[in-house]
């Protein structure tokens, strides 16, 4: 027990060693000289981690333009207390230091769901072994973006899940749904677009199921599970419901950028990359003719506007709809950047060779545990939910990252039978 604790403990410290070393690259030598951050959503996160830190207002101003319901206050609410007490130059690297907590713990939440799928702690170590070194999960972790805690999130979900598939106990049950809920909600917090997994999740449970079991048996068992967990979702939500209302007059459930990010995936501009410049057009175009009842918010008439002109070109264009289909899954896929600004050979090379060895393993590793269970197949729905989102939306290798631990821990467990077969032969 002591020996594997210390190798825990090595793995993590690995972890963090590299992600450190990271961002203290990306911050010297990536970041222009005289920017804070790299991405302009960095921007937007601190603006509002800054105003419920400083006690203001929850919106983000721009052009004259207040955003209120801008963004989900999950990743301003966990930077908050850093922005609280640090008023230093040094406040970006601070953050950057704060993120990689959440990609080192990461490398352990995959080892823990690896060890709860194959109960062997080697694959479990290789799992996490795989995530600590990856370059695409590594660089993510040191960002100013809510994907670190995003995948941690997500992964801890996956886990309850599998461990409400395995109990047979009605009050554990309850407990772990209680969590699974808990989890969603905390994941939709950091990220809206993860709002339908849950009920997809369900389903795939349920179809897979009910073919090996009892269909009562499966309605029994998945039902209660589906509800307590929305129930608990929609109580830790609901405050934002609220506020959301109170200040738009509608319910909105998430944000109010669906409309502008349906747009920058399906326009006539559209790529598969995102541009979103397109904003202060329709912005200028709502206060020129404003559309829909005036007592709305000219957020809340923006974002339906966008959306609805997304929808109306999507609908005359559908063959360029499907191009842009094709187009979005193979920048999500791909085995090196898409960006022009990563790409250099050097970087093509280190993508390539860390993911695609990884994915031929991984779909090695999907076949031989096809049979074993729903628990093993589930881990594919979020990769199958992502790319479902991205071939819509606009799609870059970061879309990716939260869903790649779990084609690691399929590439762990491959490798690691292999390795047991040729030690008893």
């Amino acid at each position: 027990m002591k020996s594997k604790l210390v190798q825990w403990g090595i793995l993590l410290l690995l972890a963090l060693v590299l992600r450190s070393g990271a961002a203290l690259f990306w911050q010297r030598h990536v970041v222009p000289e005289k920017e804070i951050f790299y991405f302009g959503d960095s921007y937007t996160y601190y603006w509002l981690g800054q105003s419920i830190a400083e006690g203001k207002s929850y919106q983000f101003q721009e052009h004259g333009t207040a955003w209120q319901i801008f963004r989900m206050p999950g990743y301003p609410v966990l930077i908050a207390p850093i922005l609280h007490f640090s008023k230093t130059s040094q406040t970006a690297l601070l953050l950057r230091f704060y993120n990689i907590v959440f990609g080192t713990l990461l490398v352990a939440a995959v080892g823990f769901l690896a060890f709860q799928l194959f109960r062997d702690h080697k694959t479990a170590l290789l799992a996490g072994f795989f995530v600590a070194i990856d370059p695409c999960t590594m660089i993510t972790s040191v960002w100013v973006l809510s994907e670190p805690p995003f995948c941690l999130v997500i992964v801890l979900q996956m886990a309850s899940l599998v461990k409400i598939g395995r109990i047979h106990s009605k009050g554990e049950r309850f407990r772990y749904s209680l969590l699974f809920g808990t989890l969603h909600a905390a994941a939709v917090s950091l990220r809206p677009s993860w709002l339908y997994f849950a009920p997809m999740i369900f389903v795939f449970c349920f179809l897979f199921t009910w073919k090996t079991v009892p269909f009562f048996a499966v309605v029994r068992k998945i039902v209660p599970v589906f509800f307590l967990s929305g129930a608990v979702f929609c109580i830790l939500l609901s405050p934002w419901w609220v506020r959301n209302y109170r200040v738009s007059g509608h319910f909105v459930m998430t944000t109010l950028q669906m409309g502008a990010s349906l747009y920058d995936g399906l326009s006539p501009a559209a790529t598969g990359a995102s541009d979103m410049t397109f904003t202060e057009k329709f912005r200028l175009e709502e206060r020129r003719h404003a559309t829909g009842d005036p007592a709305d918010t000219e957020e809340y008439r923006l974002d339906r506007r966008m959306k609805q002109a997304s929808l109306d070109w999507a609908k005359n264009h559908p063959g360029q709809v499907l191009k842009l289909a094709a187009v979005k899954f193979c920048r999500l896929w791909n085995v090196w950047p898409n960006e022009p600004a990563f790409s250099r050979i050097a970087l093509k090379l280190v993508i390539f060779f860390s993911y695609v060895p990884v994915m031929l393993t991984a779909f090695a590793g999907i076949f031989r545990c096809r049979k074993q269970g729903v628990e093993f197949l589930m881990l594919l729905v979020p990769a199958v939910y992502v790319t479902s989102l991205h071939v819509i939306f606009v799609s870059s290798l970061r879309y990716r990252v939260p869903v790649m631990p779990f084609f690691m821990i399929f590439a762990a467990s491959w490798l690691m039978q292999r390795r047991n077969v040729k030690k008893h032969t």
